[in-house]
């Protein structure tokens, strides 16, 4: 557990399948309640996730800029 969360929601399909590659595994997957069209992705927390994860998002909003 890190940061006192045992699991953490991704809303994202392309970040999913970035920390999937990463070795993160995808506990439980359920459809998202304000856009039922898409899936929410949950993830179990262990040590570097959320720097893994703030390192994705950073490059996402980056490559979306250029």
């Amino acid at each position: 557990m890190e940061n006192g969360y045992e699991t953490y929601v991704v809303f994202t399909k392309k970040i999913a399948f970035e920390l999937r590659k990463l070795g993160y595994k995808i506990i439980k997957t359920e459809p998202n309640v304000r856009k039922p069209e898409s899936d929410v992705y949950i993830f179990k927390v262990k040590v570097g996730f959320f720097e893994d994860l703030k390192r994705l998002v950073d490059q996402k909003i980056i490559s979306r800029e250029s």
